[in-house]
């Protein structure tokens, strides 16, 4: 693991502008939702836990040790060493601190609600009377609002995953958080709502050829899909002989056929055009899922930004009437 020189309470610490607090706090969220997309709570979320690296400016959550904690394990590790209560339960959601209680990625969401207003006001939210973040940063007063839900004492009423915590943010106007729609085509993460496509990740690639009779087989390293084969006879500029074009091919499972007829003699040159439409349709495939979940963010977000233009006409008109 490379060293990271600083944590994010040093950052805090320091004093970290406003205007940066938002870019790394959804620095956070992602590596939160990566966690939680494998189904990995962290329990233990604080800013001493989230590694900072000045060079790049990258944050990275750390000290997973007690995520896989049993519940029994979990208390008894508390209590029988009360000098190193875990994260002092300071940043402890309230299921945390009962027997029996179910823990789940809420219970990172209620820490990372506690950062994400300590960040801004400086104080850990305690009791009812808690510093808001509207009374320091006046601009960035709807974000009590989110951070509310994501404190809520009971599991239930919080968010019920990162990525409901991103729309929020993204209807309120912050397009720099990543919403990691093209999770296989540019990162490692994931979203719930990501369009994930092994053959991106792992793109098709002929592996052995035979031939049966009058027919050319291509065996390839995994089944296509219906979408990289709808890809693979899109029709395009290709250099091909008359009979073994893209829509000539024909695939089950992991083998592609197509019947040489009067071009044995160039079986070659065949097999040379395949491994060209093979390698034209995964670029094709990856463009598409691009595209479509290009698409699909943009919709999102712009539902969500209706929405919550709804919802602040409604509070606005409810507000001026009198009873």
């Amino acid at each position: 693991m490379p060293y990271y020189e600083a944590t994010l309470r040093d950052l805090m610490k320091a004093g970290i502008s406003r205007e940066k607090i938002l870019p790394i706090f959804s620095q956070i969220l992602d590596g939160v939702e990566a966690a939680h997309l494998k189904n990995v709570w962290h329990r233990d979320l604080k800013p001493e836990n989230v590694l900072y690296d000045a060079s790049c400016q990258t944050l990275l959550i750390a000290d997973f040790g007690i995520a896989h904690f049993g519940e029994e394990e979990l208390h008894t590790l508390v209590e029988t060493k009360a000098h190193e209560r875990l994260a002092n339960f300071q940043y402890a959601a309230p299921e945390q601190r009962a027997r029996g209680k179910i823990v789940d990625s809420r219970t990172d969401i209620f820490a990372t609600g506690l950062i994400l207003n300590e960040m801004f006001t400086g104080h850990i939210i305690q009791g009812e009377g808690y510093a808001r973040v509207g009374k320091v940063a006046p601009e960035f007063s709807y974000l009590d609002e989110i951070i509310a839900k994501m404190i809520q004492q009971f599991p239930d009423d919080r968010p019920n995953s990162i990525a409901e915590i991103k729309q929020m943010l993204i209807a309120k106007g912050n397009e720099f958080v990543s919403r990691q729609k093209l999770d296989a085509l540019r990162q490692t993460v994931v979203s719930s709502t990501a369009v994930t496509d092994p053959l991106v990740q792992n793109p098709i690639q002929v592996t052995a050829v035979d031939i049966r009779g009058d027919t050319l087989v291509a065996i390839l390293n995994q089944t296509p899909s219906p979408n990289w084969i709808r890809a693979f006879v899109h029709p395009r500029s290709m250099s091909y002989i008359a009979g073994t074009e893209p829509a000539n091919w024909s695939f089950n499972g992991n083998e592609t056929a197509v019947r040489l007829g009067h071009v044995e003699s160039q079986v070659q040159q065949v097999l040379n055009h395949f491994k060209d439409y093979v390698r034209s349709a995964n670029v094709l495939h990856r463009e598409l899922l691009e595209q479509t979940a290009r698409q699909r963010d943009e919709n999102e977000r712009r539902a969500l930004q209706e929405a919550i233009a709804e919802e602040e006409r409604r509070q606005r008109i409810l507000n001026s009437l009198k009873i």
